[in-house]
């Protein structure tokens, strides 16, 4: 059995996280895709609650892979090193794919026990546009005993920050995320908490003047 594992922030999880999961599966040839959202992030910080991004994730991958909760019940900070373990004595005969972006790829050594990872995952980069050089992915390799494979996708510049700053302004972003997402961020209320003042903020300038404010 083949199987991907995703894991993310997902604050919020966007129309290019839902891209990089199919083409995973597609091009990994998976039999099975889960997708962890993180608990407590050890190289970033979320002021939203992990139960709330485990509802999206649910939300954002329900047609395409198990969203699992291990992550967002453990105590304490949420380690890829432990997700992969998980992963490996849930199914011990598996062959597991970590899923990484390309900055994680370039950051990898700052990671926790990359070399523990390494041996018991192949790491699946996401590249954007084109394949990262063959020189880097065999230094990766070299460095971290890690088998490698690419996971092409079209570039784009969608952010989870640039979203949140967009649904906080009251800008439409149905576009970006998937619609059961934007449904529930608008029913929450979910980063709207200075939508006031930018209410009011929108009858004290032009609008070209508060498009340059956002």
């Amino acid at each position: 059995m083949r199987i991907g594992i995703f894991g993310g922030t997902f604050n919020p999880p966007h129309n290019t996280h839902v891209l990089i999961a199919e083409q995973a599966k597609k091009q990994l040839k998976l039999d099975k895709l889960l997708v962890f959202p993180c608990g407590d992030p050890p190289h970033k910080h979320s002021d939203v609650g992990k139960r709330v991004r485990f509802k999206m994730a649910q939300l954002a991958f329900e047609n395409i892979g198990e969203v699992c909760d291990y992550e967002v019940n453990k105590p304490g900070k949420s380690y890829s090193s432990e997700m992969v373990e998980y992963v490996a004595e849930r199914y011990p005969d598996a062959e597991l794919f970590l899923i990484i972006g390309g900055d994680s790829f370039y950051e990898f050594d700052t990671w926790h026990l990359p070399k523990q990872i390494a041996q018991q995952a192949t790491i699946a980069v996401v590249a954007r546009g084109k394949l990262i050089p063959e020189a880097d992915v065999d230094d990766f390799c070299r460095r971290f005993k890690a088998k490698v494979v690419q996971i092409l996708t079209e570039p784009n510049g969608v952010s989870s920050s640039e979203i949140r700053l967009s649904y906080a302004f009251g800008i439409e972003q149905s576009q970006l995320v998937p619609q059961k997402v934007d449904e529930y961020i608008r029913h929450t209320g979910l980063y709207a908490e200075c939508l006031p003042f930018v209410e009011k903020l929108k009858t004290m300038l032009a609008p070209k003047r508060f498009s340059h404010t956002f």
